[in-house]
């Protein structure tokens, strides 16, 4: 059962109350209640909103240099974790003949981003990589997708739920050409691989808010999709995110 709220009694200085009252609105945050809330976990957890991981693929390279709206993928993906407080992105891939040009838009993108080239089996390996220099809290990003949605509401419900994995869903007409995801409330319990009948249309999204200790049940796991979050899973250690906005799938 969801746990009631509480009513209190704050005093707040005007100016102040002033900013809170101007980030309400109307859809996400529709209230000064909401407000305060919201941003009393954001600052609770700030160091978690500034770190995103982009997992590419060398296979998406060529989509990654892509042009969309005048800029490559790449660049909307950074500028859109931009607009949403990201302030330290790393794009975590191996080598592919196309390797050089894919640097070449280093230099271009909006905020701090480092391209890593990490050659290890599986993209869970690549990701255990680099634990040690992760903040307690990140954003992973598939390398293959364009999407416009608000994260902040993906980063309270994450912290809401206590979960050490948040994962961004969808809905699909067509769940079993990617598999789909199985709910029960907002906890994800099962993923079925391409069933021959789906139970249900919910399928991931590819967006994920990662608490750092999820990286220590990895072990000699190669694929987070296949082999890391059906264990989570299985425990009740995912929360589901539905995302609401653009969203695109592009590999």
């Amino acid at each position: 059962m969801k746990e009631k709220k509480r009513k209190i009694a704050i005093a707040i200085n005007p100016a102040l109350l002033g900013v809170v009252d101007s980030k309400i609105d109307g859809s996400y945050l529709r209230s000064r209640s909401q407000a305060i809330e919201h941003y009393l976990l954001k600052g609770l957890h700030e160091e978690s909103i500034s770190f995103a991981v982009v997992m590419l693929s060398p296979a998406h390279h060529r989509l990654a240099l892509k042009r969309i709206n005048n800029k490559t993928l790449l660049e909307n993906q950074v500028e859109f974790l931009g607009r949403h407080g990201i302030r330290q992105v790393v794009v975590l891939t191996a080598s592919s003949p196309l390797i050089k040009k894919l640097m070449l838009i280093q230099p271009l993108l909006s905020i701090k981003t480092e391209i890593k080239i990490v050659n290890k089996k599986g993209n869970a390996r690549a990701l255990l990589s680099l634990r040690e220099s992760l903040p307690p809290s990140f954003i992973l990003f598939s390398g293959d997708i364009l999407a416009d949605f608000n994260i902040e509401a993906m980063e309270n419900s994450h912290f809401s739920s206590h979960s050490p994995v948040t994962m961004g869903l969808i809905t699909s007409s067509t769940p079993k050409k990617y598999g789909s995801v199985l709910i029960e409330g907002s906890s994800i319990v099962k993923f079925e691989e391409k069933p021959k009948e789906a139970r249900s249309h919910v399928i991931n999204a590819g967006i994920y808010l990662f608490q750092r200790e999820a990286l220590d049940m990895i072990g000699n796991k190669t694929s987070i999709e296949f082999e890391l979050l059906p264990v989570l899973a299985g425990r009740g250690m995912i929360n589901g995110f539905f995302i609401n906005g653009t969203y695109l799938h592009l590999g």
